[in-house]
């Protein structure tokens, strides 16, 4: 059964003001999707309802940093896996030939500072690990 999240569309609009932003010019084209340039890069946020899971809402801020490279992907994964190593509450993660940064967590208790903080994080990570990684892989990034 679909609950209404209004109340935490409301959070993530208040945390866009808080990052200097106006809200309306950051979502996406569904409710719960959100949109940003950092940098150079873009990072989406999503926020969605898990049925499947009693009704868990999550809350998820990532951004796209290479398309899957013809040559060298044993290295590339490998790197990535390092990679994650190093990082605070952000991951690599592949979804249809993309390589994304992301980080996500259960919504409830979902605080504004906090969705400021996650993106930060996300976006300082992504910035510099795709100049790298498009250099190194001679890569390409999927807007």
């Amino acid at each position: 059964m679909a609950q209404d999240l209004s109340a935490y569309y409301f959070i993530v609009d208040n945390a866009m003001r808080g990052l200097g932003l106006e809200p309306g010019d950051t979502r996406g084209d569904l409710p719960g999707q959100w949109n940003l340039a950092y940098g150079d890069l873009t990072v989406n946020i999503d926020l969605w309802e898990v049925e499947a899971q009693d009704g868990k809402v999550v809350f998820q801020v990532q951004a796209p940093i290479i398309t899957l490279p013809t040559h060298g992907l044993a290295e590339l994964y490998r790197e990535l896996l390092e990679i994650n190593y190093l990082l605070y509450a952000n991951a690599f993660s592949i979804v249809e030939q993309t390589v994304y940064l992301k980080t996500m967590r259960d919504a409830s208790g979902l605080k504004e500072k906090e969705i400021g903080q996650m993106v930060e994080f996300c976006g300082f990570y992504a910035e510099h690990y795709q100049r790298e990684l498009l250099q190194k892989y001679h890569g390409s990034i999927k807007l």
